[in-house]
C-alpha cells in the first residue's frame, strides 16, 4: 500500500499585481510580531511606570513613619498637660523642658506657662520634639486652673 501526500504551494503573484494598487504580498515571517523599536518603546514606558511606583511606595513609607512620630508626640503632649492638671496647683510661669519618652521614642517636652486675663487660669503650651532634634513634631495648648 502506497500513500501519497500532496502539498499545495501558495499561489504565485505576478509582478504587476505587487506593484499595482492591489494588496501587497508578505512573507509569513514578516507579517507577525513587533519591531525592535516598538519593543524598546514599550519597555521604556514600563520602566518609567515602575520607577514612579517604587518612588511612590517610598514616599508612603516615609510619610507613615513621620505620622507615627507626630501621633506619639501628641500623646506625650497630652500626658504632660494631664500631669499638670492632676497636680491641682498652678504651674510656675516661664519655660521648662523635660524628657517625655513614649516607648522606644525619646521626646523632649518644652512647656511654656503664661498668665491669662483671668487670674484663675494659666495658659500652658507644650511643644514636643525628638531628643537632639529641634524640629517640632507636635504642639498643644491648654488652660489649667488650681481649682477642681
Amino acid at each position: 500500500m502506497t500513500l501519497f501526500i500532496a502539498f499545495a504551494a501558495p499561489p504565485r503573484r505576478s509582478a504587476s499585481s505587487l506593484q499595482g494598487g492591489g494588496r501587497q504580498w508578505r512573507s509569513p515571517s514578516s507579517a507577525a510580531g513587533f519591531s525592535l523599536i516598538e519593543v524598546l518603546v514599550a519597555l521604556t514606558i514600563v520602566a518609567v511606570a515602575l520607577v514612579a511606583c517604587v518612588r511612590a511606595a517610598g514616599q508612603l513609607v516615609s510619610n507613615h513613619a513621620m505620622m507615627t512620630d507626630r501621633a506619639w508626640a501628641l500623646v506625650s503632649a497630652q500626658n504632660t498637660v494631664a500631669e499638670i492638671r492632676v497636680q491641682r496647683s498652678y504651674p510656675a510661669l516661664g519655660k521648662t523642658s523635660q524628657p517625655c519618652p513614649q516607648g522606644r521614642m525619646v521626646f523632649v517636652c518644652k512647656q511654656e506657662v503664661e498668665a491669662t486675663a483671668n487670674a484663675s487660669f494659666r495658659n500652658v503650651t507644650v511643644r514636643v520634639s525628638r531628643q537632639g532634634d529641634g524640629r517640632g513634631l507636635s504642639q498643644l495648648r491648654a488652660l489649667t486652673s488650681a481649682s477642681p
